[in-house]
This record gives structure tokens, sequence and C-alpha cells, in this order.
């Protein structure tokens, strides 16, 4: 359970950042600044989804062989809600502009970093360790 936390964090503040900087970017670019976007909710957010979406990747992944495709699912899923609240209940005019993108780099960093880091020590049994490679 702490590697699975860790990750999540880890994911979490490098998500947060990414998010950050996205909102940046689009701040810039179009001067759209929204005080919902300030740089404690992004990663707060940001880290406290990524140990919860950490903690359904061990599940799955205890569970079946497909953990990351369910993963992604449930990422995408996630992110298609959250992101159609704004579409339907944007806090400001104009908010998606930003806010979509910033849900979009949140979730590929997840769907792509939680399964990778999760699974890197895993060791993989092999039937006969005494057997030597070729």
């Amino acid at each position: 359970m702490k590697k699975t936390l860790l990750t999540g964090m880890a994911v979490g503040i490098l998500a947060g950042m990414a998010a950050l900087l996205t909102e940046y970017v689009v701040g810039m670019t179009t001067d759209l600044w929204f005080e919902e976007l300030s740089p404690v909710s992004i990663l707060l957010s940001c880290i406290l989804t990524n140990v919860v979406g950490a903690v359904i990747f061990q599940k799955l992944d205890q569970k079946t062989t497909k953990a990351k495709l369910y993963y992604g699912f449930v990422v995408g899923a996630v992110t298609l809600l959250t992101t159609l609240n704004t579409i339907f209940n944007p806090p400001q005019e104009q908010f998606g502009v930003a806010g979509h993108p910033v849900h979009i780099i949140v979730a590929l960093l997840s769907i792509w970093l939680v399964p990778r880091w999760m699974k890197k020590n895993t060791s993989i049994p092999q039937e006969n360790p005494t057997a030597k490679a070729n």
C-alpha cells in the first residue's frame, strides 16, 4: 500500500506541475485567468485524484490481467464526467478554455504513469529459475 500511495502522490505532483504549466500557457495565450484554477487547488486535485487512481489500479491489477486497459477506461470516464460538468455548470464564462486542457493533460499523465510506475518493480516469476538463458 505504501508504494501505491507514493506512486499516486508522485504522479499527482508531476501531473499537477504539467497542469499548472498548461493553465499558464492557456492563460498567456488567451488572457483568461480564473481564480478557481489556483496553484493550490490544481496541485491538491491532481494529488488526490492520482492517489485514488493508484489505489483503483492496484485493486484492478489484483483482479484482472487487463488492469491497464480498465484503468484507462476509468480515468477516461472520470475525465469525461468532470469535463461535462464544467461544460454544463461552468464556474465562469469561458472556463472550459482553460479547464478542459488541464483535465486532459492530467488524465493522459495518469493513464501513462500510474500503471507504468506501479508495475515497475514487479518481478515476473520464471517457470524454472535455475535454467540458463541461451
